[in-house]
């Protein structure tokens, strides 16, 4: 089995709620750095994969900023197809998180077939204060979600 958006994307159409699954589109498109793939929710939510780095595809998703939480949970609700999708092949899974688009991770509830961490990312900006005084600020921010399987512990 390939794990590519696009074998994921006729995996969802197949097993998905149809009432939902309709709403997501499929593109490709060709970049000078190679095919890129999305799915898309009226171009407010995606996930993207991006050419491949060492052999594996590298995944994105974006999520853009709103109030109305039916977008968070579309988003939640095609997470968990495709971490459970991706998982069946490979131990774990880290999607970039663009936007507000940790927010779906979220929605996720906690009895998920995987488990979830967030990875985070620690840089230092400079800062002028009132006065013209420079600083440098430390800021820390979620960059990425890990999908890891759970190991199943047998009592044998």
């Amino acid at each position: 089995m390939l794990c590519n958006l696009r074998s994921f994307f006729d995996h969802f159409n197949e097993h998905a709620d149809q009432s939902t699954a309709h709403l997501w589109k499929y593109s490709e498109y060709e970049t000078k750095f190679g095919d890129r793939r999305e799915m898309a929710l009226f171009s407010s939510a995606m996930i993207i994969e991006t050419p491949m780095t060492q052999g594996e595809p590298e995944f994105s998703m974006l999520v853009i900023d709103t109030r109305e939480q039916r977008l968070y949970k579309h988003m939640a609700y095609l997470l968990h197809y495709f971490a459970s999708y991706m998982l069946s092949e490979k131990e774990q899974i880290d999607v970039r998180v663009y936007g507000n688009s940790y927010q779906a991770v979220l929605a996720l509830d906690s009895q998920q077939p995987f488990k979830i961490e967030s990875i985070t990312a620690t840089g230092t900006l400079e800062r002028v204060d009132r006065f013209g005084n420079s600083r440098e600020v430390e800021k820390t921010r979620i960059n990425k979600v890990r999908f890891s399987r759970i190991e199943k512990v047998s009592n044998e």
